[in-house]
């Protein structure tokens, strides 16, 4: 999805870059990104998306680029400050030379991108935001390739009580997002019959201690979750349930009644000599 958005978006402003007064005659174009690189709370899926894009972007390079210009992702780092976001922006809008802007994280910098109407006012695409609430890519100019996290944490309480999950451990992070969206589960878990046994915070600021956060949460799905049955007497152990749905062979859709089960677990969780898996 995110690829094919660039590469339509590519293909129709070609001509029109390669004619524009403001760009030089073979010059790269380029796509600007803001995201954190450095920040804990971001880095690893800063990373990656940077490195994904770069992907398709080396793919189009070696069959020509755009008629014979290469294109390049050109990452800035706004360490999660919205005012740093806006500024970074406004330096890509002022560059001729940048067609789109693609691959934005942190969404109170996104959300004054939005309510500044930076794209819309510049003329230039937003694409692929991470971000997909419609308060804030219902903007001008924004292209979204997800859904909101009030939208996907909705779909997956609804998933939960259709499956029949008895117990549910619900794990968050302590920045921008998550408290809300723990929130949403709660006030959803009540109307629609969730029962959550355990609410687990991460701290996001605080790397060095998110290992032992983990295996806390993974130890709370076999202790109070919905792998009670895996408890051993005497032994710690943790685990963590799967569930995905199944084709339905007389609709080709998702059905709501097959699924396929699966379980994994380990003992002890400090320091795991045994792992099996039941499909």
């Amino acid at each position: 999805m995110f690829s094919s958005q660039l590469r339509v978006l590519l293909t129709a402003t070609a001509a029109f870059l390669l004619g524009h007064a403001g760009t030089s005659a073979g010059a790269d174009i380029l796509i600007g990104q803001v995201s954190s690189q450095t920040s804990p709370v971001t880095v690893a899926n800063a990373k990656a998306l940077y490195a994904g894009i770069n992907v398709y972007f080396d793919y189009v390079n070696s069959q020509g680029g755009v008629d014979g210009r290469k294109v390049k992702l050109v990452n800035k780092d706004d360490e999660l400050k919205p005012d740093r976001m806006i500024a970074l922006t406004n330096e890509f809008v002022a560059d001729r030379n940048v067609l789109a802007l693609a691959g934005y994280q942190n969404t109170s910098g996104i959300t004054e991108v939005s309510k500044q109407d930076i794209p819309g006012k510049a003329g230039i695409a937003m694409i692929a935001p991470f971000q997909g609430d419609r308060s804030i890519v219902g903007a001008a100019n924004f292209f979204p390739f997800r859904s909101g996290y009030p939208d996907e944490v909705t779909a997956l309480v609804k998933e939960a009580v259709s499956t029949q999950k008895k117990r549910t451990v619900v794990v968050y992070q302590n920045v921008t997002y998550g408290p809300a969206m723990m929130q949403l589960i709660q006030d959803l878990g009540k109307k629609e019959g969730l029962n959550v046994v355990a609410y687990v915070k991460l701290d996001a600021t605080a790397p060095d201690k998110l290992d032992a956060i983990v295996k806390d949460a993974l130890a709370a799905v076999v202790s109070r979750g919905t792998g009670k049955k895996a408890a051993i007497s005497g032994y710690e152990i943790f685990g963590k349930t799967g569930t995905a749905q199944k084709l339905d062979p007389l609709t080709g859709l998702y059905s709501r009644e097959l699924h396929v089960s699966s379980f994994v677990c380990g003992a002890p969780v400090d320091d795991p000599q045994v792992l099996v898996i039941d499909l």
